[in-house]
Formats: structure tokens, sequence, C-alpha cells
């Protein structure tokens, strides 16, 4: 093989691997593009009128989640049930990691949440606690009660919303394995 051929075939090469490189992009850009656009990317999305943090007030982004099963439980201090229920949902979380589990707070300050949990001592290793300053993941899923609980599916569709308790039973039963 010459030197020509040697180079041609080098610079085939890199033109595919080019193209590979920018149609995955492509691709990726999509598919971020249909996240944002489900019922949970327009749920999670933060705004200035919408900035989802931790309880330590750390900015925390929820589209981040859109892709796998998602448990969302909205939640607040004032809820009489919502205790028993976080403890569920931290029993649910343990038992199935490849499932997210979120417990998005109602507009309350952090102060207010920390003592809930730290009231009630509840576990926080395995669910995600988010403050919701705006209440606009409530308001986004068309909130009617106090406690509720939605389930995306993978697409970020939301597949169950229940209002109310929901035992583990429930839960587990509408979540696919």
């Amino acid at each position: 093989m010459n030197k020509k051929s040697i180079i041609v075939i080098a610079l085939l090469v890199v033109i595919l691997i080019v193209a590979g490189v920018i149609t995955l992009n492509v691709l990726r850009q999509n598919e971020r593009e249909a996240v944002l656009s489900s019922d949970a990317g327009r749920a999670f999305s933060a705004s200035s009128t919408a900035a989802y943090t931790d309880l330590k007030g750390n900015p925390v982004v929820l589209t981040e989640y859109v892709g796998r099963t998602l448990v969302v439980f909205s939640w607040a201090s004032w809820c009489p049930s919502c205790s028993e229920q976080l403890r569920m949902f931290e029993t649910f979380a343990t038992s199935r990691p490849d499932v997210a589990v979120l417990a998005i707070n109602r507009a309350e300050p952090a102060t207010t949440a920390e003592r809930f949990i730290s009231f009630h001592q509840l576990p926080t290793a395995a669910v995600t606690y988010v403050l919701d300053s705006r209440d606009h993941f409530y308001q986004t899923v068309g909130g009617y009660a106090a406690p509720e609980t939605v389930i995306f599916d993978q697409d970020g569709a939301i597949a169950h919303h229940f209002r109310g308790d929901i035992s583990l039973d429930t839960l587990t039963a509408h979540i696919p394995q």
C-alpha cells in the first residue's frame, strides 16, 4: 500500500468518526428536547419562578432524573400522614434502587422541612428531599390534595397520579419490574 492510499484511508476514518460524533450529539439533543417537553420535564424545569433546592439550599436539577422510572411524593409539614408516607417511600426506595424517589416539599422554608424530618426521625438515605419554594411541581401536575404521589415512566409521562395516602403494595403494583 502506498503513502497516498494510507492518507486517503486515514482521512476517511477521521471523517467517519466526526460524522459519528455529530450524529450522536444530534440524537442526544433530540432526546433531551423530548425529555424537557414531557410531563416530567415541564414539572421539573427550573426557572426563576421555580428553582428547586436541597435542604441546604443547593440547586437541584430535577430534569436529570427524567429517563428512568420516577416516583415523586409531594408533601408538607402540615400533612397529618406525611411522616408515615415518607417512611414508606424510604422503605420502597431502599428496595428498588433502580427507581428514583423524590420527596418534594410544598413551598415551606428549609427550616420547617428540616424540623419536620428531625422531629419525626425520618430516614433520608434513599429518598431525595427537594424544596420547591414556589410550589411549582404541585401546580404543574394539577395537584389537588395533600399528599400526592406521581409516578413518571421512563419517557417522562405521568403513568399514575394518586391523591391522598398510598400503600406500599399499591405503589409496588404500579411500578414496572
